[in-house]
């Protein structure tokens, strides 16, 4: 039973990255595409936070046309979280 509860959740989840790609595709320019999927590859987390970003902007009606790759980069750059390490001696 268990095994098959797996196998069930990996089809569900299948299933949700298909509609994720799907909708993305109409988003997108093949150049943002590839980036993003670059960042899919290195970070894990940064990529589903931009496309959940991504697919606000479209269900909300702000992006008009397709958003091209430096579009993707400035808000890569808006989304990642810069931290500063400052080492002091003593």
């Amino acid at each position: 039973m268990n095994e098959a509860g797996e196998a069930n959740e990996e089809a569900k989840q299948e299933k949700v990255e298909e509609q994720l790609e799907e909708s993305l595709k109409m988003a997108l320019t093949q150049e943002a595409k590839m980036r993003l999927g670059n960042v899919k590859l290195v970070n894990r987390e940064l990529y589903y936070k931009a496309v959940q970003a991504i697919l606000y902007l479209a269900r909300s009606g702000r992006i008009t046309g397709k958003i091209d790759d430096v579009q993707i980069k400035q808000l890569l750059e808006k989304l990642s979280v810069k931290r500063e390490i400052s080492i002091k001696r003593r």
